[in-house]
C-alpha cells in the first residue's frame, strides 16, 4: 500500500490472496492463510478481523496485557513476535523467491524455532524464575473455540522399566468435560511414549465422534512432525503418528497443537506414575475424582 501511494507499485492488491489491499493489518493479522497459523499454534488464537483497524493498536494491547505472572506474559510476548516474523518471512519467501505458502509448514518452523529459543533461555537459566514462594510461573490451559473440542495428552515414562502411562482429557468450549483416559505402555523411548499418547487422543475423539478436534501435547518433536513431515522425524514414532495422522485425517477437522505442560496438567496428573491406584480406565460425561483439583484450577464447569 506504501509502494502503491509512492507510485512504486502498479497495485496495492495482496499478492496472496488478492482480495484485499496489503497493509500492515493485512499481513500480520487479515489475510486469510495467516488464520490458520494463528489457531494452529501454540495459542489456538481466532483473529477477530473486524475488530481489528490499526496493527499498532491491537499488538500494544497483546504485549500489555496482563497475563498472569512475568515469565508467562514472557512466554506469551515471545510467541506473538516468533508468529509474527515467520509470517512476514513466508509472504518474504512467496513475493520474492516463488516458495508457495503451507500454513502447515509454517507452523511447523514456527513451533521449531520457538521450541529452540526455550531450550536456550532455559539452559541459561532465565526461562522460569522462581520466586521465593516457589510459586512457578504457568501458561494456563485455555477452552477452545465453538464446534471445536480439545483434547489434551501427555505420557510418562521409566528408562528402565520402559514402563509408562498415557493421559488424555477431552473438553468442549467453555471448558465443559467430556471425557479422560489413562492407560499403561511398554515403550523403547520417551518420545514413543508421546507419540502413543497422541493417538490415544486420536481413538478417543474417533470413538465419541468428535467432528473437530485440536489435540495438544507438549512434545514439540512429536507435534512438529505432525505438523511438517513425519520423514524427518524419529524412526521409532514413524508409525504411531502415522497412524495418528491418518485417523486425524478422518476428522472433518483436527489441529496438531504444541503447549507447554503447565497448560496441560489434567493429562499429565492423568499420565503421573505417582496414581499407583489408577488402572486403565475411560471416563465419559464425569471426570475421576482425582482430577477435579485441576479442573478447578483452571476454572472450568467440574462436578465436585
Amino acid at each position: 500500500m506504501a509502494l502503491f501511494k509512492r507510485r512504486l507499485s502498479p497495485s496495492p492488491s495482496c499478492p496472496l490472496c488478492r482480495s484485499a489491499d496489503e497493509t500492515v493489518e493485512h499481513v500480520f493479522l487479515h489475510c486469510p492463510w495467516v488464520a490458520a497459523v494463528w489457531f494452529g499454534g501454540a495459542l489456538n488464537y481466532k483473529v477477530d478481523a473486524a475488530s481489528i483497524d490499526s496493527w499498532a493498536l491491537w499488538l500494544q494491547a497483546v504485549l500489555s496485557s496482563n497475563r498472569g505472572s512475568s515469565a508467562n506474559r514472557k512466554w506469551f510476548q515471545a510467541y506473538v513476535a516468533f508468529t509474527c516474523w515467520f509470517i512476514w518471512k513466508a509472504r518474504c519467501d512467496y513475493l520474492f523467491n516463488q516458495v508457495s505458502i503451507n500454513p502447515s509448514k509454517v507452523i511447523f518452523s514456527l513451533l521449531t524455532a520457538f521450541g529452540n529459543y526455550l531450550h536456550a533461555v532455559s539452559n541459561l537459566g532465565v526461562a522460569r524464575p522462581v520466586s521465593g514462594s516457589r510459586e512457578v510461573a504457568r501458561v494456563r490451559w485455555c477452552p477452545p473455540s465453538s464446534h471445536f473440542v480439545k483434547i489434551n495428552v501427555d505420557a510418562s515414562w521409566f528408562k528402565f522399566s520402559r514402563m509408562g502411562f498415557a493421559g488424555v482429557v477431552a473438553r468442549q468450549e467453555g471448558g465443559l468435560f467430556q471425557a479422560a483416559v489413562r492407560s499403561s505402555l511398554l515403550a523403547p523411548s520417551s518420545l514413543v511414549v508421546e507419540s502413543i499418547a497422541i493417538l490415544r487422543g486420536c481413538e478417543l475423539g474417533a470413538l465419541l465422534g468428535f467432528n473437530s478436534v485440536i489435540i495438544e501435547s507438549d512434545s514439540l518433536q512429536a507435534i512438529s512432525c505432525l505438523n511438517g513431515s513425519l520423514e524427518h522425524g524419529s524412526w521409532e514414532a514413524f508409525p504411531i503418528l502415522a497412524r495418528a495422522q491418518r485417523l486425524g485425517s478422518a476428522f472433518q477437522n483436527c489441529r496438531w497443537s504444541w503447549v507447554p505442560r503447565s497448560a496441560t496438567m489434567a493429562a499429565d496428573v492423568l499420565a503421573s506414575t505417582g496414581l499407583t491406584e489408577m488402572c486403565d480406565f475411560v471416563w465419559v460425561d464425569r471426570p475421576p475424582c482425582s482430577l477435579v483439583h485441576v479442573l478447578c484450577n483452571d476454572g472450568l464447569p467440574c462436578p465436585h
